[in-house]
């Protein structure tokens, strides 16, 4: 009795030592990839990474590639050879520039990458059940073993020739789940019906390992010499003895995954779970997304992740579940109140850290936080009134106000709250018991902002409050108020910032100011000072900073990069990097790249909407931002972000909206014909943490002349490229906005028309060439037979023009003899003219002085002036050419008739002339425009003017208009009458008879002197 009681306590401890239940589950906040991303369905039996960084998937309805932000589904297509023969997928195996995929009913298929070509793996003509495949497994750098039903096959990647062997036969149908390798090329396979088989490679020899026989072994993994397997019962620690060192239950394994140092993720049907290598314990893990829903029980198939912080989960009926190291940044408490159980979210909206408590300002009233025994306290002063502001005085004592509730004044004794509140019937009362900011002045002094009764000043020592006037007004909303470094206080209101030296007003910014006073908006709910003493707000629509000596004024809206214009909150790092609390997630801006940095629901913020002033900064650099579900408590030094550079390729391009399908990923130099210029490129950054983040910027090197804006779009098209060779360049960023240090390149050419080509215009080139010489030939040739033709007819011209010269000479010389003759007569009879004149002249001059008659002596005088103007005319025409100027003419003509009528002391008037200036030479008869000159000036000598006056004036005038010559001739001299017959009559008659003979006309006029206006056509007939 005594053995069978010790021997059923040794079992017992043996069952504890060996058989360990997991502890409680944790969570793990994961992104699920499902139909919304293209995966056409959910059964994710198999998942590998290609060399280039794509994920593919293998399911029951086609294999699917994932480049970041969908998936791209290959299924099977009867009217396409080259499409994957079975969409029912149980295994993938990649190598290189090769998927191996494990069907359902077409057996091992292979899909060459880099030329988009699926083909069948044949294993043996007689093998009945080489159409069943369940898996393939990488033995070493030239083997592989495909699992297909009731046997293995080792394929010789370098000859392609492939062995088959026979698993021990059972009642049921077999094949190996899984696979590692021991030594010397033994490797332990995992089989559905026949246990752990040992295979040696060398020796081509399989037996039966002497654990787990007969068990359904669904994974292993070696790890430091220790084998763990899995079973439908949990899984097995293995010691290198083949001794089993430690057992532990959880649900059926599918799956191991070495997912860091001291840690294994283990897939099972009903869920995650992690162990612990050190303590050696198991725990479950909860995925969590970030729209809240819960994968708990889910069938985990196959884990797989990369060196970049991804992890990837196949599930049975949920798609592909994703996870990254460093997408979850922040850490939220969420604020539970045993008096409101039923509230899943309370919002904060100010803080106070002392000691080791939180003083929080909720919806719901002042709560305390106790970190020890994470623990919420909901005080009974002020309950359910909205607290705004929490403050410490001078003194260290806390103070607090809020919406209804007035002003509140913690008492550490008694560990509760005095309330000062309105009383109508008090004016040292509060104001207005909405207080939205309170401000400690000194160790007596608080200010208290309400909401609609101004500011109230507050005496600690005697409890009263009185009104504080801003430049004699009150001061409403004032709901944020900052001291900086220089002692100035900063209040921020829906009017606008105040800023203040003690109570005296200094400046005022707001919207509608000029220059540097000027706001990007009034509405304020965030002040602080940076490291460079910088002021900064936060407003309802961006930020505004006001540099050190407020020299100018910078502002950063949404068009610069943040998520959202609403500023909540603003606090700012040791690095000089301003944390804001927006409308839609948290925002980090770098002062020295002037870019901002956003963080969402995504990376662990409780929500991506913030409270208004729920941010605080406590005395260890801890940041406080408070929302709609609860508050995220972090140090910016401890975020850790993502490092790694991606990735980015150029997978697809689009002609004229159609893809090409020239396998463009694996391509570096594509050709398009001339008309083929419309293209779209596409492109994509294998940066799987949030995809929605990823920036890009490219260049058309050849058509672009810098890179292009920054965009989040994952292509861009061309059009109308001219011909010729082009380079496309594309960059990306992370999720946190570092740039990769690659970029993806193809090369474009657009192949000119045959007549745009290089080879062409050689030729046509050549051609010309040929032509222009073929042309100078035959041009020249032809020149020299004509010079041949040219020179004779010269010979005979230059004969016949020697002849003719000599006959010309002939005839010039009896010419010019002629010519001089003529010119001999021409001056001869010039002279006798004038000689003959001469004489008549002096007849007439003797004759008037012979004569006693007075009036024939006058006669003759008459007849001798003009026979002398005659003389005159003569002798100004020899001098001049057939055309004369008139007005020249009739001034010289003038004076020599002046001084054949007498000299000019006896003359009774003084000449004036009126005549046009520049005028042209013009061909008329001007021995007729003299002699009627002749008359009028002789009439005005003899008539006009009895005696001599100063005032005594003739005017000659001419003018020259577009058809006829206008001359007159006028005097202020006694005149003369219509009737008058006095010997003037007969001048007259003859100026107008030589008037006629010009077809010209006369028109005189004797009013205060006499005025004789004739024109004179020209030409005239």
């Amino acid at each position: 009795m005594v053995k069978k009681l010790l021997f059923l306590f040794l079992f017992t401890q043996i069952l504890c030592v060996f058989a360990q239940e997991p502890e409680e589950s944790d969570t793990l906040y994961i992104n699920y990839l499902g139909q919304e991303k293209g995966l056409l369905q959910l059964n994710s039996k198999a998942i590998v990474i290609d060399s280039l960084g794509f994920l593919w998937v293998g399911t029951e309805d086609g294999l699917h590639k994932f480049d970041g932000y969908g998936f791209s589904p290959h299924v099977h297509d009867p009217n396409d050879d080259n499409s994957i023969k079975d969409d029912h997928i149980r295994g993938l195996l990649v190598l290189k520039d090769t998927i191996f995929i494990a069907s359902n009913s077409e057996g091992i298929l292979g899909y060459q990458l880099s030329q988009e070509k699926y083909f069948s793996i044949p294993i043996s003509k007689h093998l009945l059940d080489e159409k069943i495949a369940y898996n393939a497994f990488l033995l070493d750098k030239s083997k592989v073993l495909f699992s297909l039903k009731n046997n293995f096959v080792i394929y010789d990647l370098v000859s392609r020739k492939a062995q088959v062997y026979q698993l021990p036969k059972k009642n049921k149908e077999t094949f190996i789940q899984s696979v590692v390798r021991l030594e010397n090329e033994k490797y332990l396979l995992g089989t559905s019906e026949s246990g752990l088989l040992q295979f040696n490679l060398q020796e081509k020899n399989l037996e039966v390992f002497p654990l787990f026989q007969d068990t359904n072994v669904k994974s292993l993994l070696q790890i430091e010499n220790r084998l763990f397997v899995g079973t439908k019962d949990g899984f097995s620690i293995v010691s290198p003895a083949n001794k089993i060192e430690k057992e532990v239950s959880i649900p059926e394994v599918k799956c191991f995954y070495h997912f860091s140092e001291n840690e294994l993720l283990i897939g099972t049907e009903t869920g995650l779970y992690t162990y612990h290598l050190t303590s050696e314990k198991a725990k479950k893990l909860i995925l969590k997304t970030d729209t809240k829903k819960i994968y708990g029980n889910v069938g985990i198939n196959d884990i797989i992740g990369d060196d970049k912080g991804n992890l990837w989960m196949g599930t049975e009926g949920e798609g592909v579940i994703y996870y990254n190291q460093y997408q979850k940044k922040f850490n939220t408490l969420k604020i539970r109140l045993k008096e409101y159980p039923n509230h899943e979210n309370i919002s904060p909206f100010q803080f106070l850290a002392q000691d080791d408590d939180l003083w929080i300002g909720t919806e719901l009233g002042m709560v305390k936080y106790t970190e020890a025994t994470q623990e919420f306290k909901l005080y009974e002063q002020a309950k359910k009134n909205l607290i705004y502001t929490i403050r410490k005085d001078k003194e260290d004592r806390i103070w607090a106000g809020g919406f209804d509730a007035g002003l509140l004044k913690y008492n550490p004794e008694t560990d509760s709250f005095q309330q000062y509140l309105h009383d109508k019937n008090n004016s040292k009362s509060i104001s207005n018991n909405d207080v939205i900011e309170i401000i400690p002045i000194d160790s007596q002094t608080l200010w208290v902002c309400t909401w609609t009764g101004g500011i109230n000043e507050f005496n600690m020592e005697t409890e009263a409050f009185k009104p504080l006037l801003i430049k004699g007004q009150a001061l409403n909303r004032a709901r944020i108020a900052y001291q900086d470094s220089q002692g100035f206080y900063w209040l921020g209101t829906d009017e606008g910032l105040f800023k203040l030296k003690g109570k005296k007003l200094m400046a005022i910014f707001s919207k509608e100011q000029e220059g540097d006073k000027r706001l990007i908006n009034d509405r304020i709910f965030a002040i602080t000072e940076d490291n460079n003493q910088n002021i900064w707000v936060g407003t309802a629509a961006g930020i505004s900073m006001i540099q050190k000596g407020e020299k100018s004024m910078a502002h950063y809206g949404k068009q610069k990069g943040l998520p959202n214009d609403f500023i909540y909150s603003l606090m700012v790092d040791d690095k000089n990097q301003l944390w804001m609390g927006t409308n839609y997630g948290v925002s980090v801006f770098n002062q020295e790249t002037k870019s901002f940095r956003n963080f969402t629901e995504k990376d662990g913020l409780q929500n991506n909407e913030f409270n208004g002033k729920a941010g605080y900064e406590d005395e260890n650099g801890n940041f406080y931002l408070g929302g709609m579900r609860g508050i995220n408590i972090f140090n910016p030094k401890d975020i850790e972000e993502n490092p790694y550079l991606p990735d980015v390729y150029i997978h697809q391009i689009d002609l004229f909206n159609q893809p090409i399908k020239a396998n463009e990923l694996y391509e570096d130099h594509l050709f398009f014909k001339s008309k083929e210029n419309v293209l779209t490129l596409n492109y994509t950054s294998l940066n799987f943490l949030n995809p929605e983040k990823i920036n890009y910027k490219y260049i058309l090197e050849g058509f672009d002349k810098d890179w292009r804006s920054v965009t989040q779009e994952k292509s861009t098209t061309y059009t109308n490229l001219p011909p010729g060779e082009y380079m496309f360049r594309v960059t990306s960023t992370n999720d946190v906005g570092k740039w990769s240090e690659s970029c993806d390149e193809l090369k474009i050419t657009i192949v000119p028309p045959w007549y745009q080509t290089t080879w062409f215009k050689i030729l046509g080139i050549v051609v010309i060439i040929l032509l222009l010489m073929l042309f100078y030939y035959t041009k020249t040739r032809k020149l020299k037979k004509d010079k041949l033709v040219l020179e004779d007819k010269v010979r005979e011209r230059t004969l016949s023009l020697k002849n003719s010269n000599s006959k010309l000479q002939i005839s010039y010389a009896d010419l010019e003899e002629k010519n001089n003759n003529i010119q001999f007569l021409m001056k001869e009879l010039d002279h006798r003219v004038k000689n003959n004149l001469q004489i008549v002249s002096s007849f007439l001059n003797i004759q008037a002085n012979s004569v006693t008659s007075d009036k024939a002596k006058q006669i003759l005088l008459v007849a001798k002036n003009r026979i002398s103007s005659i003389s005159i005319i003569q002798d100004l025409l020899s001098k001049e050419h057939e055309e004369l100027v008139v007005p020249d003419f009739i001034r010289k003509f003038t004076e020599k008739i002046l001084t054949l009528l007498g000299s000019e002391s006896e003359r009774k008037f003084t000449v004036v002339y009126e005549l046009e200036e520049n005028t042209h030479a013009v061909q008329i008869d001007t021995v007729l425009i003299g002699l009627i000159l002749n008359e009028l000036i002789t009439n005005v000598y003899k008539y006009a003017f009895p005696v001599y006056q100063d005032k005594n004036r003739v005017v000659i005038g001419c003018q020259l208009k577009d058809t006829s010559i206008e001359l007159q001739v006028k005097d202020n001299g006694i005149g003369f009458s219509t009737g008058d017959k006095s010997s003037s009559s007969l001048g007259l008659e003859i100026v107008g008879e030589m008037v006629d003979q010009l077809n010209g006309s006369i028109h005189i006029k004797s009013s205060n002197g006499v005025e004789v206006s004739i024109s004179i056509p020209i030409p005239y007939n």
